[in-house]
């Protein structure tokens, strides 16, 4: 890491700082430092904004917190601004999918949830039903508006109590 950071500090024009910033990101998630390889994975893109290895390290750092540490919250913002930064020809359809599900039901940023699932029905009609979005749209917008039924808790009586202490 020492290492890395001295490359990218005294020496940025050098050939081995496009090395330097993927083992920083490789480095960070490896010690589970999650916000600073963000901050890492951010850098490595804004130094080589045209290049694809920036992009795949910030996909294996968003599957990596999604898959293995079930760390929505950073999943949520990760995606967020892989969905602002990158041009649309090179976003993955799970981007705005995690966007929306991220805001939805993590952070319940009803409003970004929106967005995401916007993109998402725009920009992947090829790959999403335009009804299911349309739906999701409707739901998040009755969230926002505070007319969506709760959700079951533990202590409610009957079924509805048995349900949600089996989830």
């Amino acid at each position: 890491e020492a290492l890395c950071l001295r490359i990218l500090k005294e020496f940025p024009r050098a050939l081995e700082v496009k090395y330097a910033h993927r083992a920083l990101v490789e480095v960070l998630s490896m010690q589970k430092r999650w916000d600073e390889a963000i901050g890492a994975v951010k850098a490595f893109a804004a130094a080589f904004p045209n290049d694809e290895e920036p992009e795949d390290a910030a996909f294996v750092l968003l599957e990596t917190l999604r898959e293995e540490e079930y760390d929505y919250k950073r999943v949520g913002q990760i995606a967020t601004w892989l969905m602002e930064s990158l041009p649309a020809y090179r976003m993955r359809p799970d981007v705005p999918k995690y966007v929306g599900g991220c805001n939805e039901y993590i952070t319940k940023d009803f409003a970004a949830a929106a967005r995401g699932y916007t993109v998402l029905m725009e920009k992947f009609a090829d790959i999403v039903a335009a009804e299911d979005m349309q739906q999701a749209l409707a739901r998040v917008k009755m969230k926002a508006d505070g007319k969506f039924p709760k959700e079951p808790a533990e202590k409610d009586e009957g079924a509805a109590g048995a349900m949600a202490q089996y989830l």
